[in-house]
Order: structure tokens, then sequence, then C-alpha cells
């Protein structure tokens, strides 16, 4: 079983709009909301340089090298 690195980290407190406040926008905008309607949040990035919400913020689009010497990056074209 391979070890586990994070790379990143960020937490929901870092949402511009509270989950009532996107529920309420959603609503009040016409649109019928059912039970069983699943709302998403979408990537969340925080402040900091390692809150990023997605691997291509963080690297901005250069390789990031793991502990394990194991090298991530974001897709390029022909992958």
């Amino acid at each position: 079983m391979e070890k586990s690195e994070t790379i990143l980290k960020s937490n929901f407190t870092n949402m511009y709009w509270s989950p009532f406040q996107q529920l309420t926008h959603h609503t009040v905008t016409g649109c019928p909301l059912k039970v069983g309607d699943i709302l998403g949040s979408g990537t969340v990035s925080g402040p900091g340089p390692r809150e990023c919400g997605s691997l291509y913020e963080l690297s901005s689009g250069e390789s990031i090298k793991l502990s394990n010497g194991e090298v991530r990056k974001y897709l390029q074209d022909g992958d």
C-alpha cells in the first residue's frame, strides 16, 4: 500500500457564499428546487499558497515533485 501525501489543503470556510445564501439565490431566481436536487460547491480555494482548489492552480502549470520522487503535473496535449 502506497503512503499518501497531502499536496494542498483548503476549507469550506473559504467559500464566498454560504450554503444558505447559495440555496436562497438559486430559488429566488425562479429555479424550482425539489427534494433530491444536488447543489455543488465547485473547487474551494483559500488565501494561502498551499490552499488552492485544484492541482493546476497549485502548480501554476509547472510540475510538482512529491517526497517519494514521483512527479505530478497538469495534463498536456496528447496525454
